[in-house]
């Protein structure tokens, strides 16, 4: 009886570690629920858990990261600019909004959901005006991303870089290739998806027109640039280019966003 005891208390043990486990990490099955109700899929990429799709919600999960406490109950993020500096987001599966358009006509309609909204940076990082100079969050800045998650800093896409560098590239600047998908970039300008992050060419927008849907993709980071309030950092993938690439620019233009777990 003694012996039934102690394998009961073992197996019992067993399944809050398993629990435990499942409850921290994440497998690439796992999904997040952002606070429009949409499910993203999970990967782990060395020390890290990315989104596996651009989001595409566009209301703030935290009213602490809201730029105004009102949007989230009665409202939604603008999806045209009304000042360039205000939060605003762009729907970018309409194709009516597309320049240079013809470059991605073989995306699918699944393959256009999935390049999710397009932000600027007020909108993404939850800041009521992109131009006042803005230092660098204390910890991490959940912005749009849902409870749990955040706007990724310039040095946590660096270590992503590193991590695939290290390990795939070879330190040969091709961590690009091991995150775009394995169709849909403009001349054949694949990758390798190693890790199912699912890089689509999302392009960029201004307002409510969106270029170069087919050719390019931009992420923003939550690291605003050091020496102008107008810019901020983010990273980029190029059909004609294997590297992960890395740049500031105008908070105003609307960019693709990735959500990293806390």
């Amino acid at each position: 009886m003694k012996t039934l005891k102690l394998i009961s208390i073992a197996l019992a043990g067993a399944l809050l570690v398993l629990s435990a486990c499942k409850k921290d990490d994440p497998t690439p099955t796992d999904k997040v629920t952002d606070a429009c109700g949409n499910k993203y899929p999970v990967v782990k990429i060395g020390e890290q858990y990315w989104m596996a799709e651009n989001l595409r919600c566009n209301k703030y999960a935290n009213k602490s990261e809201a730029y105004n406490e009102s949007w989230l109950e009665d409202h939604s993020i603008p999806t045209s600019k009304i000042s360039i500096y205000t939060p605003y987001c762009t729907n970018a599966s309409d194709k009516s909004n597309w320049y240079s358009s013809e470059h991605a006509g073989n995306l699918t309609d699944a393959q256009v959901k999935k390049l999710g909204y397009l932000y600027n940076w007020a909108a993404a990082v939850g800041v009521a005006d992109g131009k006042k100079q803005t230092t660098a969050f204390s910890g991490n800045r959940q912005g749009i991303c849902p409870n749990g998650w955040h706007i990724p800093s310039r040095a946590e896409w660096q270590a992503l870089e590193d991590y695939i560098e290290k390990t795939k590239g070879k330190m040969s600047g091709t961590a690009g290739i091991h995150l775009k998908t394995t169709s849909s970039w403009y001349q054949n300008g694949n990758g390798s998806d190693t890790y199912g992050f699912a890089a689509l060419p999302a392009g960029f927008a201004m307002g409510s027109d969106v270029f170069n849907v087919g050719r390019y993709t931009n992420f923003w980071s939550a690291t605003p640039y050091e020496s102008a309030s107008s810019g901020a950092y983010y990273c980029f993938l190029n059909y004609n280019a294997d590297y992960l690439g890395y740049d500031y620019y105008s908070k105003d233009y609307a960019r693709s966003v990735r959500c990293l777990r806390d």
